[in-house]
């Protein structure tokens, strides 16, 4: 009988994502599917903007990126015209990654499951849900599997990611509302029609539309037909077919090889008013099911599972009361209803059914073309339909109105999502630092704290209470460590270095203001601190409960102690004195790590057998964002096992060996320095500034990094340990 508090059912995309994000919050959980194993076969394709800024904040994104191809355009061919090609613009949208990733689902799958094996999870294969009965307080649920075995158990929470046949969303009575309005037919083939492979095509022929989707091989292509169906048992039929259309399309001749997966579907556009009963929910496809003509089901289905993962995690943890999940359902239902209206929209311009629309659409895009505004407004229009960046939760019960009342001042405003460009996250390091803090999985509260006493211990009293489940963080100009002496391990507030000020002026954060952002990169509030008094309202109000707060009791904290309050003060005096030892402790050791800093350490990695890879290796150390870096090159043993595992350590001593630090972590790796002036060479100047100095010709360092195809391999320190009978 599993203890684990979670059951996924499914472990295709959305229940891979569900069970990652709770264990590495340190939540155990049970992932069955009652397929015998991972799927084989074709299916999603893209993985848009905001997906790809989640597996950032995942920590998979540099796994996944390489395995892709980029696609920012989108080109219409008739009787051999291009028609129009239209470029993504994401001008109004800031993203780090302003694009679609086309990436096989299977590889997406295989890269969640790896890293879900690394974290000590494996699936359950051929085991189903069979059945289940939702309790007060637990679910009594009957396992099968593929042997017939049976297993009864009660887990106190089920999650249903089994897909659009959900036994889950059955057996709770959730009806899948909508229709059924088109039958369509998929095909992966190769073919020599040489289309520029950065855009997806859609070809207008005599005998209906092809949509086609490049894989990241090069001449492979998804083929979509949204008129002929037939023969799909036939797979030269097909393929004479496509290359028919696909030649009568681009006016020349085109060869198509034989389709390696056919599959024929039903267009289906619908979804449930609830995703929540009691202990059990329901997420991506089992929730609701779109067309595929913009490449929503799997990107929606991972933002359901990220959504509601850090919600269970943090009530699982006693970090906040049940009735943070009431806002899973209360964000994500409108937002499918949202996407069923644009994906119908898709599915109807895709198919061009209408009659006249072989004469018009020459005479419109003709048009469009010959209108630069006009162009860009309907680019824009496009991208917001699928790329997710425009999802926004500011009806939310976790999006709370500024207590200071009056206009939204600039910024995101609560319920809208906090991000950078490229060129904000390459120019300024106070939103390359809140970057890599958003890929923690706590809450994160930003303080500007710079001279401002009541604000630093504001952010302590915060840390002290909630450090566990909030990362506390100084907005500073500078990047001298600013945490008090003494605070927890738990509750350690950490400097956030915004030198140019650019994180503050873009989060519309003055001096005495705060900002509470979501385990998932949200804005939750944003106001005045109001003498310290302002995040722990906010917190309050949100559900999360600290010391001496008795479970979901909805009242507000700071209006008066909880019964029971004091007893819970004492033993948090006594864990807080514990604790200050830990921490002197552990200052000792990072001052270890700071003073040789620019000196050499071990740095250890595992093989894909789990045997250590120890490198000797020069490195510089941040201590303000405890964050070790060592800069090596993509064909190393060390970068190859940290892209692979992420878990980490180091090793450095002192000359006479009286004292030594162990410092484990989670590592990142860069991209490949590509540009004398692109972000990782900025980072890679940034290293040899901090340990060597100003270098006698930065243009010859910055060639010579990208000539070397350097990189930065990044360690966020977790835990340190070691022994020091003193310092050299």
């Amino acid at each position: 009988m599993s203890e684990a508090p979670l059951l996924v059912v499914g472990a295709g995309p959305v229940g891979l994502t569900v069970a990652h994000e709770l264990t590495r919050r340190g939540v155990r959980v049970r992932l069955v599917d009652r397929a015998p194993g991972p799927a084989t076969s074709s299916r999603a394709l893209a993985v848009h903007a905001r997906t790809l800024e989640i597996c950032d904040q995942m920590g998979l994104l540099d796994e996944l990126l390489p395995r892709g191809r980029r696609v920012e355009h989108f080109t219409l061919h008739r009787r051999g015209r291009t028609l129009i090609r239209f470029d993504t613009d994401y001008s109004t949208m800031p993203t780090r990654y302003p694009f679609s990733l086309m990436v096989d689902q299977v590889v997406t799958e295989q890269v969640l499951r790896e890293r879900l094996a690394q974290l000590g999870v494996a699936v359950e294969w051929g085991l189903g849900l069979d059945s289940f009965t939702p309790g007060a307080d637990a679910v009594e649920v009957r396992l099968t599997g593929a042997d017939g075995h049976e297993e009864r158990y009660a887990v106190p929470w089920l999650v249903g990611a089994d897909g659009a046949h959900s036994t889950v969303r059955k057996r709770l009575g959730l009806r899948l509302l909508g229709d059924a309005t088109e039958t369509w037919l998929n095909a992966d083939v190769e073919t020599d029609a040489e289309l520029p492979a950065d855009s997806n095509h859609l070809l207008h022929t005599s005998g209906g539309t092809l949509l086609l989707v490049p894989f990241p091989e090069r001449g492979k292509w998804r083929v979509v037909d949204t008129l002929d169906t037939g023969n799909a048992d036939d797979p030269e039929a097909v393929r004479e077919r496509l290359a028919r259309k696909m030649s009568d399309a681009l006016g020349r001749p085109v060869k198509v090889s034989a389709p390696s997966w056919l599959s024929v579907f039903t267009v289906q556009q619908r979804m449930i008013d609830s995703m929540r009963s009691g202990r059990c929910f329901v997420a991506g496809d089992a929730a609701h099911v779109h067309s595929p003509a913009s490449g929503q089901g799997m990107n929606a289905g991972i933002q359901d599972g990220y959504n509601l993962a850090w919600k269970l995690a943090d009530v699982v943890r006693g970090f906040a009361g049940e009735r943070l999940l009431d806002s899973y359902g209360a964000e994500r239902v409108p937002i499918g209803e949202r996407l069923l209206s644009s994906t119908r929209v898709a599915t109807a311009l895709v198919a061009l059914r209408n009659a006249l629309g072989p004469v018009l659409l020459p005479l419109g895009l003709g048009a469009v073309r010959g209108i630069a505004p006009l162009k860009r407004k309907l680019e824009r229009k496009m991208i917001r339909g699928f790329c997710g960046l425009t999802v926004e939760y500011p009806g939310s019960p976790l999006s709370l109105p500024s207590a200071s009342g009056g206009a939204p001042g600039p910024g995101p405003g609560p319920g809208q999502r906090v991000g950078c460009t490229a060129r904000a996250h390459r120019d300024h390091a106070g939103w390359r630092e809140l970057c890599r803090e958003l890929r923690d999985p706590r809450w994160t509260l930003l303080v500007p704290v710079d001279g401002d006493r009541e604000a630093a211990g504001a952010l302590l009293d915060t840390a002290r209470v909630h450090g566990p489940a909030v990362s506390c963080r100084a907005l500073c100009d500078t990047a001298a460590p600013a945490e008090p002496a003494g605070a927890g391990a738990d509750s350690r507030p950490r400097v956030l270095p915004d030198p140019d000020g650019a994180l503050r002026r873009d989060l519309g954060l003055g001096a005495g203001d705060f900002a509470l952002i979501r385990p998932d990169g949200y804005l939750a509030a944003r106001g005045p601190l109001a003498g310290g008094r302002g995040p722990d309202r906010a917190l309050g109000a949100l559900g999360l409960t600290g010391i001496g707060a008795p479970g979901d009791s909805g009242a507000a904290p700071c209006d008066a102690p909880a019964r029971g309050a004091a007893p819970a003060r004492k033993n948090h005096e006594k864990r807080s004195e514990a604790m200050s030892k830990v921490q002197e402790q552990e200052d000792a050791y990072r001052e270890l790590l700071a003073r040789h800093s620019g000196g050499r350490g071990v740095l250890v990695t595992l093989k894909r057998d789990g045997r250590p890879q120890l490198s000797n290796v020069g490195y510089s150390y941040d201590r303000a964002t405890d964050t070790l870096r060592v800069a090596t090159t993509e064909d190393r043993a060390k970068t190859r096992n940290a892209r692979r595992d992420p878990r980490v350590g180091f090793h450095v001593t002192t000359g006479d060996m009286f004292a030594y630090g162990v410092f484990e972590g989670t590592a990142s790796v860069s991209e490949v320095a590509a540009d004398p002036h692109d972000a990782v060479v900025d980072e890679l100047v940034e290293m040899y500034r901090a340990t060597q100095g100003e270098h006698p010709d930065w243009e010859e360092f910055r060639e010579t990094k990208v000539k070397d195809r350097r990189l930065v391999l990044r360690v966020h320190v977790e835990r340190c340990y070691g022994f020091i009978l003193r310092q050299d």
